[in-house]
């Protein structure tokens, strides 16, 4: 237990010396310029898409909606018209000749 407390006491000492530290004005500036440039890296590290990546995206999805559209015009067409051929034959007779 002596052992314990004159441990406690000397480590207690030891903290009496210790001086405030003193930055030199060199050591602050290169603290600045590294805090700034960490900044700047952090705002550079930000991915903008080029013009011409943003243009060729709008144009593919212009012409897909184009042919999607396309194709559901197609088969929508289709459909009323073996629509109106099944309406032609239940409403007129083709074998009468009028």
């Amino acid at each position: 237990m002596d052992d314990l407390n004159k441990n406690i006491q000397e480590t207690i000492n030891s903290l009496d010396g210790l001086q405030k530290p003193e930055l030199s004005p060199l050591m602050a500036d290169r603290i600045w310029r590294l805090a700034l440039e960490s900044k700047s890296k952090q705002k550079s590290e930000t991915v903008m898409p080029s013009k011409g990546l943003v243009w060729i995206a709008g144009l593919s999805a212009v012409v897909v909606l184009n042919l999607a559209f396309l194709h559901w015009n197609t088969n929508n067409s289709l459909n009323n018209e073996q629509a109106e051929s099944s309406l032609t034959s239940i409403y007129f007779d083709s074998e009468i000749s009028y």
